[in-house]
C-alpha cells in the first residue's frame, strides 16, 4: 500500500488519505495479534508519517505534529527493541527530514545504510536530505551578518 501511496501523493491528497485509511484498517486488527512483528509495526509507524504528510499539505499543522510525532514515537520504540531494524531508522530519518532537520536525519539514514547497504528507500531519503543540507548551506552563505 506504500506504492499505492505514492503514486496518489502528492497529486491526489483524497486518494492518498483514503489509501492511509484503509492500512490502517487492515493493520490495527492484526497488531495485537502479531505484537512483535516489526514489519507491521514498521507500516503503521510509516503510514502514521504518510498521514503527516498528507495533512501538511492540506495545510492542517496540528494533524501533520500530532501524526508525525507518533510516526516518531513508534519508530524509536520499534529502534529501542530492535536496534538493528533499517526500518525504524530510516522512518527516524524521514520524520527528522519532514521537521526540517536534515542533518539529524542522515544520522539515522546512515545508521540503516550501515545495517542494510542496498536500501533503496533510505538511499533515496539520503539524497533529499543531503539536498536540503546545500539549501541551507546556499541560504546561510547569502546572508550578511
Amino acid at each position: 500500500m506504500q506504492t499505492e501511496f505514492f503514486e496518489l501523493f502528492p497529486s491526489d491528497l483524497d486518494g492518498a488519505e483514503a489509501n492511509v485509511t484503509r492500512t490502517l484498517d487492515l493493520l490495527d486488527p492484526v497488531l495485537p495479534l502479531h505484537p512483535n512483528d516489526w514489519y507491521l509495526q514498521n507500516v503503521r509507524a510509516y503510514t502514521f508519517k504518510n498521514y503527516a504528510m498528507v495533512m501538511r499539505n492540506r495545510g492542517k499543522a496540528k494533524e501533520f505534529d500530532r501524526a508525525l510525532q507518533e510516526a516518531g514515537r513508534m519508530f524509536e520504540i520499534i529502534r529501542e527493541q530492535k536496534p538493528d531494524d533499517p526500518g525504524a531508522w530510516n522512518g527516524l530519518g524521514s520524520v527528522a527530514l519532514l521537521q526540517g532537520d536534515p542533518a539529524r536525519a542522515l544520522t539515522y539514514i546512515d545508521r540503516a545504510l550501515e545495517i542494510l547497504p542496498d536500501y533503496p528507500e533510505a538511499k533515496h531519503d539520503r539524497a533529499i536530505a543531503v539536498q536540503m543540507l546545500k539549501q541551507k548551506e546556499g541560504n546561510g552563505a547569502n546572508r550578511r551578518p
